[in-house]
């Protein structure tokens, strides 16, 4: 599979759920993070109801669960987009569509990963035992379903994606396209961006970058 800034996506056949799910939804360009949002929540959701387990959330698009007193990395989305009407000044462009990938590691086991592969963890190895991929699944599609109707009546996924979320109120380390910031993560907006103040004072918006959080 393929993940953020072109890294790949581990997982042998038969040990993960790996899909990309396909929105046309009536909203505008900057909206569209409400999907990503609404996606994550359901994919935290999915993980609880199967296997009992807690699944919190970090910026700006993993998925953990517990494993040996710390949380590591089990699920991560990614989300591209086509955009109608840009080129059309008498109209305000709309997105077209919305495509979210999601990668969920069920029963790998990363004793058996290529060193490339970044540190990670499967529901197998939080639980202690195997869990069956089609329950997983049926639970994510209904999550989803169940949220993008509560989207399409008005409700945003925006003030409970941004609860579940761990980075909040953390230092953290951010590797963005411009460079590294440390300080504290402040908030995030509806759009899905991160204000960090760095360690200077000044706040930055964050719309991608790679965040670790200092102990």
């Amino acid at each position: 599979g393929r993940g953020r800034r072109g890294r790949r996506w581990w997982a042998p056949a038969g040990s993960a759920l790996l899909l990309s799910l396909l929105f046309r939804p009536p909203l505008a360009p900057e909206q569209a993070s409400l999907l990503t949002m609404l996606c994550a929540l359901a994919t935290s959701d999915a993980i609880t109801r199967v296997t009992g387990l807690d699944a919190p959330l970090k910026w700006p698009n993993d998925v953990l669960v517990p494993v040996a007193g710390e949380l590591r990395k089990v699920a991560g989305l990614l989300t591209e987009t086509g955009i109608r009407g840009a080129d059309q000044p008498s109209e305000p462009p709309r997105l077209d569509y919305v495509v979210v990938g999601i990668g969920l590691n069920v029963n790998v086991d990363f004793r058996t990963a290529p060193p490339f592969i970044a540190p990670a963890t499967s529901l197998r190895e939080a639980l202690g035992r195997p869990v069956a991929r089609l329950p997983l699944l049926r639970a994510l599609l209904h999550a989803v379903g169940e949220r993008y109707d509560r989207l399409q009546a008005g409700q945003s996924p925006y003030a409970e994606w941004q609860r579940r979320l761990i980075t909040l109120g953390q230092r953290v380390v951010a590797d963005t396209p411009q460079g590294q910031l440390t300080g504290m993560a402040e908030a995030v907006d509806e759009t899905g961006a991160l204000w960090l103040r760095d360690d200077a004072g000044e706040r930055h918006r964050l719309l991608a970058a790679d965040v670790t959080i200092l102990e």
